[in-house]
């Protein structure tokens, strides 16, 4: 039996390339596209599905998610902007409700890969920078991928160091679980982002590049497909990559 699935943020970029995504898949079905104007917890409600798919805005993402939780779907998160207070309550919620979801800052398997890389790399090397370049039309910074990237190395314990004075405040990125992170928005990017680790006489750098959101469908699918059954609130699509 497929799963159904309502898309949340439809009309946005990755709202479309989801509803490309799932309609190529065999085991979902969509049954409702909500965005801006649409009562999300009504579309919940009447259609009762499986799985939400959240793809809207930063500044209204901790409310949807709870929401689709306290209505007793499955979370399938893709918009950034979680604060780990949030995240902590929101996991708290599905634990009560007994149900799985997931949070993804990253759907491209290069990413999820670059940050398990980089997540090795830090037992070893503990000097570290994050440099992440997005297009302009991104709203928040850093990117969750980033937040995700910092997250994940300091479980290893990044060096503490003094890193110089800034002549202009913000000049050397901000600091984020003690990893220094670079935002750059330009139009002419789509999501990139390299780890940089450095020891005396050493420099190593883990690099991802999307040039195709084409390379997210991918990750939609594996997340929307291997969260069913799951009775807790996951972190990032490596928890479903063996």
């Amino acid at each position: 039996m497929k799963s159904k699935i309502i898309i949340n943020g439809a009309e946005g970029r990755m709202g479309k390339l989801s509803v490309e995504a799932i309609q190529s898949s065999n085991e979902l079905e969509i049954v409702a596209l909500c965005d801006l104007n649409d009562s999300l917890k009504d579309k919940i409600l009447e259609l009762k599905p499986d799985i939400v798919l959240d793809f809207t805005l930063a500044s209204t993402v901790y409310n949807n998610t709870k929401t689709i939780i306290e209505c007793g779907s499955i979370p399938v998160i893709g918009t950034s902007g979680l604060t780990e207070v949030e995240v902590k309550k929101l996991s708290e919620l599905c634990t009560e409700k007994d149900l799985g979801g997931i949070i993804v800052p990253n759907f491209c398997l290069t990413a999820v890969l670059m940050m398990k890389f980089a997540k090795a790399a830090a037992k070893y090397m503990k000097n570290v920078e994050i440099i992440e370049y997005h297009h302009d039309k991104k709203q928040d910074a850093p990117s969750g991928t980033a937040v995700r990237t910092a997250e994940l190395i300091s479980d290893n314990k990044v060096a503490s160091r003094n890193r110089g004075h800034e002549m202009i405040k913000g000049s050397l990125g901000g600091v984020y679980k003690h990893v220094p992170i670079h935002s750059i928005r330009l139009p002419g990017f789509l999501a990139h982002q390299e780890v940089i680790f450095a020891e005396i006489g050493e420099l190593l750098t883990i690099k991802a590049d999307t040039t195709s959101r084409e390379a997210f469908k991918k990750g939609i699918l594996i997340a929307c497909t291997q969260v069913v059954n799951k009775n807790k609130l996951y972190y990032g699509l490596e928890n479903f990559l063996d």
